[in-house]
């Protein structure tokens, strides 16, 4: 099946998220693409015990779906973006408290999941 979009490359570094995406020349006019970075956060007691990139459930524990970063691009044909994403304030938390983070990452278009990739996220380094 034909996509329209294509993800290049999906990485995370220095607390942001950069994705790159191309378009076929000769395609048809664009739909705008949406991209939305969660983590699943496992709660024991109303408190944080670990994060995943959206797996199941873990027994004995609730889970909270979080979203970190979310944006969208649109790209005319024929040609790539890169599209760069900073964490909210949720995400950041997180990463400062747990130092690096592994995002389950969908771009949908025109209400189409196009793909899903994990991304792992880490702390930019501290400068001496």
């Amino acid at each position: 099946m034909y996509r329209g979009y294509d993800l290049i490359s999906a990485s995370g570094a220095d607390g942001k998220l950069t994705l790159k995406f191309s378009f076929p020349a000769g395609g048809a006019a664009c739909a705008p693409v949406k991209v939305t970075a969660k983590v699943t956060e496992h709660l024991k007691r109303g408190k944080i015990t670990s994060l995943a990139a959206m797996r199941k459930k873990k027994g004995g524990s609730t889970t909270k779906h979080v979203v970190i970063a979310a944006g969208s691009a649109t790209i005319a044909a024929g040609s790539s973006r890169t599209l760069t994403l900073s964490l909210s304030s949720a995400g950041r938390a997180l990463l400062k408290r747990f130092g690096k983070l592994t995002a389950s990452v969908s771009v949908t278009s025109s209400g189409k999941t196009i793909d899903t990739v994990t991304v792992h996220v880490e702390k930019k380094p501290r400068q001496r």
